[in-house]
């Protein structure tokens, strides 16, 4: 099992839909979910071991709203599928799935069609269809992110052919049939016809609440790798824009999971220590202050916290985390418990577990270093929980 590698179960893209703001101080208890959004959430409750192929979680689904949590319910082997990290494209399946689109995307949907060797996509909506891409052995579409307002759709695809290769964002039109091009712009990761500008990572978009814009990892020219060299973009949704930087390569951050109302960005950052993974939250005003919300410094021998991420709840400033707790095993190692936590959006402000009261700490066996001929050798792991999706 690699260290700090990307996490297996999260999907990326979208920003907030905007309602009222809460003001708040660094005084405030750590906030209750309002009780109009609840969160889907999904834990291990322990699971089983082989000794020829390590642990397997049994996770199970859990709703918290209200103050109420109910569950679990069972997690599909296909719904384990469709949670990992860019497995398949991204594309919006009618609910709110990702916990950083809000509720946006609701009612707009995809169908594939397979004429051959390769998938065609149609995206449905409202006012009507379009073939919005296709995927065979040199093109893919990474993802279709709607807007907070169901008015727009952001689709990132890729094409590698003859030793050139492009990304491309494309801000698309859903008010009528056809879904036309707004604005798009391009990026080369490997091109014989001039520099290579850079690499989108996988579908990662992020939308502003009022629909205006986007924002996305850019990982830097001649490499695929997140994290290796990834800077943040901004592109308006309006014709002839053109987009701009958010935060350099040299901050660290390698993916922003959502955008509040209050006009700050929320993104994961890997370093500056080794082994360490935050979540932070920036103006995007360009005055204002960074705050940590979370941070985690683990060692050589920690399995996770692989990446743990934050979204902002629709409206508020109240965040929604998966906050990463140090825990030490039976062999002394430090190992990172990730728990679902509400906070708000102040510089390492109290959080507190999404159900109220801290989960149990259970641990399983994992295979130590990432040893991948037997015999094995295990140490542990608590069990942990991840954010699936907003619900109302």
């Amino acid at each position: 099992m690699r260290h700090f590698a990307r996490h297996p179960f999260r999907l990326v893209a979208v920003g907030l839909t905007a309602a009222a703001t809460v003001a708040v101080s660094a005084a405030c208890a750590p906030p209750a979910q309002p009780p109009w959004v609840g969160v889907q959430w999904i834990r291990d409750t322990g699971g089983t071991v082989d000794p020829m192929t390590g642990y397997t979680p049994a996770l199970g689904r859990f709703l918290t709203t209200g103050g109420v949590t109910t569950g679990p319910t069972p997690v599909s082997p296909a719904d384990l599928a469709s949670l990992f990290l860019s497995s398949d494209p991204l594309l919006p399946d009618g609910t709110a799935r990702f916990p950083w689109n809000g509720f946006a995307g609701e009612g707009i949907t995809t169908t594939e069609y397979r004429p051959g060797p390769y998938v065609e996509w149609t995206l449905h909506y409202p006012a009507g269809s379009c073939l919005i891409g296709f995927a065979d052995a040199d093109s893919r579409l990474s993802s279709v992110t709607p807007s907070p307002d169901g008015h727009l759709a952001a689709v990132v695809s890729s094409v590698e052919f003859g030793g050139a290769g492009w990304t491309t964002i494309g801000i698309v039109s859903l008010d009528v049939t056809g879904c036309p091009s707004v604005v798009s712009a391009n990026y080369d990761f490997r091109s014989g016809y001039g520099p290579p500008s850079g690499y989108l990572v996988g579908g990662r978009v992020v939308w502003s609440p009022n629909s205006a814009a986007v924002t996305f990892p850019l990982t830097a020219a001649g490499t695929r790798t997140p994290g290796t060299g990834t800077s943040i973009a901004r592109l308006n949704a309006s014709a002839g824009s053109t987009p701009t930087p958010v935060l350099a390569a040299s901050a660290g951050c390698i993916t922003p999971s959502g955008w509040s109302a209050e006009n700050r960005l929320i993104l994961t950052c890997l370093g500056p220590a080794p082994y360490q993974t935050r979540i932070i939250t920036i103006p995007m005003s360009g005055s204002g202050t960074t705050n940590t919300i979370d941070s985690f410094v683990g060692t050589a021998d920690t399995v996770g916290p692989y990446f743990h991420s934050g979204y902002y709840v629709p409206g508020t400033n109240t965040i929604v985390l998966e906050k990463v707790v140090p825990v030490v095993n039976s062999d002394g190692l430090r190992q990172a418990w990730s728990q679902v936590h509400t906070a708000y959006d102040l510089p390492f402000a109290p959080s507190t577990p999404i159900t109220g009261s801290t989960p149990p700490l259970l641990w399983h066996p994992v295979v130590k270093n990432g040893q991948t001929v037997p015999p094995y050798e295990y140490t542990e792991a608590p069990n942990w929980e991840f954010i699936d999706r907003l619900a109302h």
